[in-house]
Order: C-alpha cells, then sequence, then structure tokens
C-alpha cells in the first residue's frame, strides 16, 4: 500500500553524470522482483530529485536529505509544498547553502535511519554536503 499524493505524481531525477530523466513518485512495482519493490517510491535513490506540486502556487519548497528509509515519505510531502527537492548524501555533489541559494528552499528536513546518522562514512557525507 502507498501514498500517492493527489496533486501529481511526477519527479524529475538527476543522476550523478547529470542526466535527468522523469518517473511517478510512486511506481507499480508489482512486476518486478522482490528486492526491487523498494523502487515504489520515488524510484530509489539519487543524486538530485524534485517535483512541482502545481496546484500550489505559495512559493512553498522543502529540501529533504534522505537515505533509502526517506523515500517513503516523500510522497507524503507532496501535496503540501509547491517545490519538493530531495537529495541523497551518498550521491549528490549538492550542498545544502548551495540548493537553498539556487532554489529558494525554505524548509530542511533530514529524513535517515538512525544507523546512516551515526555511521562515521555517512557523517562524513552529512559534512561534507553541509557545508
Amino acid at each position: 500500500t502507498a501514498y500517492i499524493p493527489k496533486s501529481t505524481n511526477k519527479m524529475t531525477m538527476i543522476n550523478e553524470k547529470g542526466e535527468k530523466n522523469e518517473y511517478p513518485i510512486i511506481n507499480d512495482v508489482s512486476d518486478y522482483s522482490p528486492s526491487n519493490y523498494y523502487l515504489t517510491f520515488v524510484m530509489g535513490d539519487a543524486a538530485l530529485c524534485y517535483t512541482h506540486n502545481e496546484t500550489l502556487h505559495d512559493g512553498s519548497s522543502i529540501l529533504v536529505i534522505k537515505d533509502s528509509y526517506g523515500n517513503a515519505f516523500i510522497p507524503w510531502l507532496v501535496d503540501h509544498y509547491e517545490y519538493v527537492y530531495w537529495i541523497d548524501p551518498r550521491y549528490t555533489k549538492n550542498t545544502i547553502s548551495q540548493m537553498i541559494r539556487d532554489y529558494g528552499i525554505k524548509d530542511v528536513l533530514y529524513e535517515v535511519q538512525i544507523y546512516s546518522a551515526s555511521n562515521p562514512y555517512m557523517y562524513n557525507k552529512y559534512d561534507t554536503i553541509g557545508r
């Protein structure tokens, strides 16, 4: 069971090479192998993704810094913000301050599991994007 946003189910994914692809935010993965069911939510992990809720015109925006566990939360945000951006520190070269400047982001949310928050490898990634 997955929450499909009412305003839009479209997102743009930009991979580490800067290539853009369009996907649904909630994907039908019934024909996928069980190990790929996580792709139901925002097609997994990528350097940068975003969506535009065209039913809102208030300039609201949020940046979500997430690991794989944050993927299922993204769809809920779509109906509440005009723009939702999300990055995965394992793949992105963006920094939080750069994204705030470039996209006029107003809110920032960390949506990670406790292992990621305390893992030395991830800690270094969070430190890098926090500049």
